[in-house]
């Protein structure tokens, strides 16, 4: 026996919530100024010695930019000035 085949399926697709698909804020304003002068510091030493290792500063850089850290969602840590627990969900840090 095989199974039916419908010439049609209607599926219907609901999409999460914006706050869903993005990251919490977790780096607080000091972290993230050091962040992103340690990542332009690192890239600036891969460029000048010639090396790949400079790449490794694109981590600090973005982290630092975006204002989310994978780690510290994993470790459950939170340098934000509010602890992300504005009305918006969100982080107040930096506004």
């Amino acid at each position: 026996m095989t199974p039916e085949i419908h010439a049609y399926s209607k599926r219907q697709f609901v999409l999460p919530p914006k706050e869903a698909l993005m990251f919490k804020k977790n780096v607080g304003t000091v972290d993230r100024i050091i962040r992103i002068v340690l990542g332009i510091a690192i890239i600036g030493a891969g460029i000048f010695y010639g090396s790949w290792w400079g790449a490794v500063g694109a981590l600090p850089l973005l982290t630092g930019l975006f204002g989310t850290c994978g780690l510290y969602t994993l470790l459950g840590i939170n340098t934000c000035c509010c602890g992300g627990s504005d009305k918006g969900g969100g982080c107040c840090c930096g506004r």
